[in-house]
């Protein structure tokens, strides 16, 4: 609407003013067109085109929200029986005692050394295990008696005949350690070396092995 009063306008007063000017003769329709169309800014006489509107914008996508990473599980491993513990917490306390002297008959709470079998009652009976006094004792009434190398398991007693005097069953036994697995022995003996680990098959004291004795039942404790 107020487009077309204003160019109403125009056309008036470009026929005042063509008139004005041309008073001789007539007012054309197209001399007074011309003169609208100057005023409006289009000499050319061109149309006037308004300008398009302007595309739309496109609808803004939301980009969705990225799966959460599932948190990794942890690892489940088998939980070792209760008699490897007890023998593992043996053999790690006995490694403690590495290098300590030895003397025969030697007690270590009144000396600070050991001789083989007051070694392994020390550190069985620091567990929970009672042991008697010598390798022949303990040969005889602990544990559960194992004759072949291949059934031996970490933890067992093993003994042997080290001087080669072979007087019976039991009264040849004069030596004991500890079998830590890998075929390695954690026992004590001779002056100079004491508490030591040694290789087991392929060695002397594979040669003087007599038997084994296990004191570590399945349940951790001493089997009888």
């Amino acid at each position: 609407m107020k487009r077309v009063i204003t160019l109403t306008t125009a056309v008036l007063v470009a026929l005042m003013l063509f008139t004005a000017s041309t008073a001789a003769a007539a007012p054309s329709v197209s001399g007074i067109w011309q003169t609208v169309l100057k005023m409006r800014g289009n000499p050319e006489g061109n149309a006037v085109q308004s300008k398009p509107d302007p595309a739309p914008r496109p609808p803004s996508q939301t980009e969705p929200a990225p799966e959460p990473t599932p948190e990794p599980q942890p690892v489940s491993h088998p939980q070792r029986a209760a008699w490897e513990k007890k023998a593992d917490a043996i053999i790690s306390y006995g490694k403690r005692f590495l290098g300590t002297d030895y003397r025969f008959g030697a007690e270590y709470p009144t000396s600070g050394k050991f001789d083989c079998s007051s070694f392994t009652q020390y550190i069985y009976g620091k567990h929970g295990i009672k042991l008697h006094r010598t390798a022949g004792a303990q040969a005889k009434y602990d544990g559960f008696q194992i004759r072949s190398k291949s059934q031996l398991r970490k933890g067992d007693l093993v003994f042997f005949d080290a001087s080669r005097r072979a007087k019976g069953r039991y009264m040849n036994i004069d030596h004991v350690g500890i079998y830590i697995g890998n075929n390695k022995i954690l026992h004590t003996y001779k002056r100079g070396i004491g508490v030591t680990i040694t290789k087991f098959e392929g060695s002397f004291w594979g040669r003087q092995f007599i038997m084994g004795a296990r004191v570590i039942g399945n349940n951790g404790k001493e089997p009888r």
